[in-house]
């Protein structure tokens, strides 16, 4: 708090800034006892649109923020105005006034600015590129943010995930995630005054993954001891993979399809074998001839090299920055080392048929933090051919 104003009708305070503001209640309509009343009154503009954010002092915990004219706040209140225009300074003082009421036009000039103000103030809003559903990924972008601001974070269904400090990111959800309405909310952080928070409803969609049911003789369901423990290991390790956060946030420049090819298996397909479900294929296959280049999705950091998996074959996990990752697997060749850093479309191996497979497809699967994703459904990935048809046949998982 670095100001009093004695009259809301005269300004003269730079901006972004907390500014303490008092004047008689009487004077917007409501009747009151002439006395010493925190009130508000902004007018500060940005891009033409006026711009203003409000809270009370009071330690009343009934004390919410208050906009409406004629509402009394319970305690002293301090608003943030940020723009580029400003009332003309007249009668600034750091002291509140006396208990006295304003005159007829002054009041009367006092509660149109209220009105207006209050009704066309901008406040900073939650932009997404798309709707998101299970399995989906959207970009999130922080919309009119106050000079001197930054945004700290947010949290999607109760999971908090990282933004820049303009309100940059990307969430997603998981391919099992529940339906109907979940919170979203992001944080702000204002260089004067408390953080504040802004909120949003987002309603998921029901989406239906194909499933296919086999019955096959018990010794090809059911794997050997010494092949459940390695795929165990080899799985816990990729897992483990997944546990990196942070690092520089490649992701930002955007994502594309790292193999040329016809898509031969689909997100979220399950089989059923014997009765018993396996579980939901978590990415998609690509198949295309063996040798032919794969490239990375986006610019990151090779976090793990496996070679030969049991189910996975030769397989790559890249780390995109803030728990984003894509995974290569079944591949041929591997051209990369642990560690390496990747730039956007750069090589990493060549399409194959490694592992547990029937024909050279490259598996592509993404993970953003908790949520595994359907690739497709990265923003600007443009599908390959045979994309959206779950009939089509194919290589293997």
């Amino acid at each position: 708090m670095n100001e009093t104003i004695q009259h809301p009708l005269f300004w003269g305070v730079k901006v972004p800034t907390w500014v303490k503001i008092w004047s008689p209640a009487a004077t917007v309509g409501r009747a009151a006892p002439r006395q010493k009343t925190p009130w508000l009154h902004l007018k500060a503009r940005q891009n033409n649109k006026n711009k203003c954010e409000i809270k009370s002092e009071s330690q009343n915990p009934r004390a919410l923020p208050w906009t409406r004219q004629g509402d009394d706040p319970p305690g002293p209140a301090v608003a943030k105005a940020w723009g580029a225009e400003w009332i003309p300074t007249n009668n600034l003082s750091k002291n509140p006034p006396a208990r006295r009421s304003l005159g007829p036009l002054a009041g009367a000039l006092l509660a149109l600015a209220l009105g207006g103000a209050a009704e066309s103030a901008a406040a900073p809003g939650i932009e997404l590129s798309q709707p998101l559903a299970r399995g989906g990924a959207a970009w999130i972008q922080v919309r009119e943010l106050p000079p001197g601001s930054r945004v700290t974070g947010g949290e999607l269904a109760g999971e908090a995930f990282p933004l820049t400090p303009q309100g940059r990111g990307l969430i997603a959800l998981d391919m099992e995630a529940e339906t109907g309405p979940i919170p979203l909310s992001v944080r702000i952080a204002s260089p004067r005054g408390p953080e504040s928070v802004i909120r949003q409803t987002l309603n998921v969609p029901a989406r239906s993954y194909q499933e296919e049911h086999l019955t096959l003789p018990e010794k090809k369901v059911a794997l050997n001891p010494k092949d459940l423990a390695r795929s165990q290991k080899e799985t816990a390790a990729i897992l483990n993979a997944y546990k990196a956060r942070g690092g520089v946030p490649g992701y930002l420049e955007g994502f594309r399809l790292p193999v040329q090819g016809r898509q031969s298996g689909f997100f979220g397909s399950r089989r059923i074998l014997n009765g018993k479900p396996k579980s939901p294929h978590n990415g998609i296959d690509v198949a295309a001839p063996q040798g032919t280049p794969v490239v990375t999705t986006a610019p990151g950091v090779v976090v793990l090299l496996g070679k030969e998996y049991f189910f996975t074959g030769n397989t790559v996990v890249v780390h995109h920055g803030d728990g984003i990752f894509s995974l290569y697997s079944h591949l041929h060749s591997v051209t990369v080392r642990e560690g390496q850093k990747l730039a956007a479309g750069e090589a990493l191996g060549t399409v194959g048929k490694t592992g547990r497979a029937t024909g050279p497809h490259l598996h592509w699967g993404v993970r953003v933090r908790e949520a595994r994703v359907d690739p497709l459904a990265l923003p600007g990935v443009e599908p390959p051919a045979g994309a959206g048809n779950p009939n089509n046949g194919g290589a293997g998982r």
